[in-house]
């Protein structure tokens, strides 16, 4: 979904009505048929010990690959100009559910949206955040809830997000080689 600032985010379609007053949202019954037919023909021509074939092990091509965390972690990797740094999800999780970080030399807040589940990062001058429920308090005022930026009065604010995609750890180190990785300060 394209928010505020034309960046793709995942969100809900309840956080699309709220952002996006006059969007339309079509939604499309599941078929059972369909979806255990794919299943079907997903499982015989890409399961190997049933006689299909194998799927391509492709990170097996993608050298030289950086061992500095599991290939599989999941997270945000955010990247201004040529700085890159990734964020592990686990990491976040662990983190009350968000950090405050600097990316370059501006600040920003990356957090788990409660709704969708997928980490999310806007610029923001906050210097410290607590959860109430779904909702996150930041301490200049402002408040995130059901991906909705206020500031301190109440009103919407339209974020500035920076570049950023949900990824595994391969896919991100291999497109920004030598990429930093988020270290809590303990």
């Amino acid at each position: 979904m394209l928010g505020d600032s034309d960046m793709m985010h995942q969100i809900t379609a309840q956080q699309a009505i709220q952002r996006f007053p006059n969007a339309r949202i079509a939604l499309s019954r599941n078929s059972t048929f369909l979806k255990k037919f794919l299943g079907m023909i997903s499982t015989r021509i890409y399961a190997p010990d049933k006689g299909g074939l194998p799927i391509p092990p492709i990170r097996r091509f993608l050298d030289p690959q950086d061992k500095r965390l599991p290939q599989m972690e999941l997270g945000l990797g955010l990247w201004e100009g040529e700085h890159a740094k990734f964020y592990q999800r686990s990491v976040l999780k662990a983190n009350n559910r968000a950090l405050i970080d600097k990316l370059n030399t501006q600040r920003v807040l990356i957090y788990i949206d409660p709704q969708t589940h997928t980490p999310t990062a806007i610029y923001s001058n906050a210097l410290s955040f607590w959860w109430s429920g779904d909702v996150l308090h930041l301490n200049n005022g402002a408040k995130i809830d059901n991906g909705i930026y206020y500031n301190a009065s109440g009103e919407k604010v339209k974020l500035q997000y920076p570049r950023q995609v949900f990824t595994r750890w391969y896919g991100f180190a291999y497109t920004f080689n030598n990429c930093d990785i988020y270290q809590p300060e303990f």
